[in-house]
């Protein structure tokens, strides 16, 4: 087991570079070691996997400065209550769910910057065309 996973406390926000995005998740530990539970796209509901997985993608990955009102045991505890629920890109993607399990209130930043990004897109192609 990579130590790095061994070291992150429960109930901190892991971050993910996948590219295009970051993918968020909160950082616990099960039966079998270090895991990750956070909403995903892929499998359209909130998991719970080995957090060795996530890191073996080969991508750059890190603990995030994303504290709430809740103790870590509390935040593990309001994710796994969470498991199963259904992934919308809109208004339940995994930046919404670790600042709602941290009791902060649920935003997208990555949301907001891709929405005002394909606007600007919008504005200079329309103002290319007159």
């Amino acid at each position: 087991m990579n130590t790095r996973a061994q070291i992150i406390p429960a109930g901190s926000v892991i971050s993910v570079d996948m590219g295009a995005y970051r993918h968020y998740a909160i950082a616990a530990s099960g039966p079998y070691g270090a895991t990750a539970i956070a909403p995903s796209g892929k499998a359209t509901k909130v998991i719970e996997e080995p957090l060795e997985s996530l890191m073996a993608r080969g991508r750059d990955f890190r603990v995030e400065p994303i504290w709430g009102r809740f103790d870590g045991v509390t935040v593990v505890a309001r994710a796994r209550q969470m498991l199963g629920r259904q992934y919308d890109l809109l208004v339940f993607n995994c930046e919404h769910f670790v600042r709602l399990v941290h009791g902060l209130k649920p935003k997208s930043p990555q949301l907001i910057g891709a929405g005002l990004s394909l606007l600007l897109l919008i504005l200079v192609i329309l103002g290319m065309s007159d």
